[in-house]
């Protein structure tokens, strides 16, 4: 968008959230998550640079995903109360890495794939495990032998590394500007939280650990809070 005489920069507010934004050239550059469960249709989208406001209108597209269907240890399908009190704490854990994110952007180059290897799975399957239908795959599948190398697909702080229960030894970094991207089924994990990391730095490597039916990188990214496609960030300097 470009800025109004005496601006200096500006936020938009979308669908309860409100998204910061940086300048160059003389113009105000802001990302905006939308989530793959967001209903199709026009919605506002409201501006302010300080000395100027307004609203304009997103439309949002009908989008239809694919299904699969996979078996997995029962484990993973029929939890047991203690395994449901530890998802339960993780999830509350999540929920707030993705609350807080850094207020600057942590990147200045353009994001890149983290390891070598053709997709797999992609974005948004409508999955079930077991017969069990359950979440829709957040994040792409890369095809990868265990082992291989798992790169940060841009610069960053790490604000989980760690084993979590479906997704296996995670690490996810925060970009800044409320973006994160997601690292999960890795065999070894090579930072520490609070790192902060540069792109194409090596946070571990490929594995199968966690609800898998092989080695390959589970990688994911949310912005503002949603769901998006990772396979959407290489080749953008966002």
């Amino acid at each position: 968008m470009n800025l109004p005489k005496g601006a200096k920069g500006g936020t938009v507010t979308f669908l309860g959230r409100t998204y910061p934004g940086f300048v160059t050239g003389g113009l105000l550059n802001v990302y905006v998550g939308i989530d793959m469960d967001t209903d199709p249709g026009a919605h506002p989208i409201k501006y302010d640079f300080g000395v100027d406001s307004g609203a304009r209108e997103i439309t949002v597209k009908t989008k239809l995903f694919d299904t699969e269907r996979l078996t997995v240890a029962s484990k993973y399908t029929d939890l047991d109360e203690a395994t449901q009190a530890r998802v339960s704490a993780e999830t509350e854990r999540l929920t707030l890495i993705w609350a807080e994110t850094s207020p600057q952007r942590l990147w200045n180059k353009s994001f890149v794939k983290p390891a070598l290897g053709p997709n797999g799975s992609p974005f948004g399957l409508r999955r079930f495990f077991n017969g069990q239908p359950r979440s829709p795959h957040s994040g792409l599948d890369i095809k990868a032998p265990e082992g291989s190398e798992v790169y940060a697909s841009n610069a960053g702080k790490v604000v989980l590394a760690g084993e979590l229960f479906f997704t296996g030894n995670t690490v996810i970094v925060d970009h800044g500007f409320g973006l994160y991207t997601l690292y999960a089924h890795l065999q070894r994990v090579d930072v520490a939280e609070g790192d902060e990391i540069e792109r194409s730095q090596r946070l571990g490597l490929v594995g199968q650990t966690g609800r898998v039916t092989g080695p390959h990188l589970h990688w994911a990214a949310k912005l503002g809070g949603a769901r998006v496609d990772p396979a959407t960030l290489p080749g953008v300097l966002l």
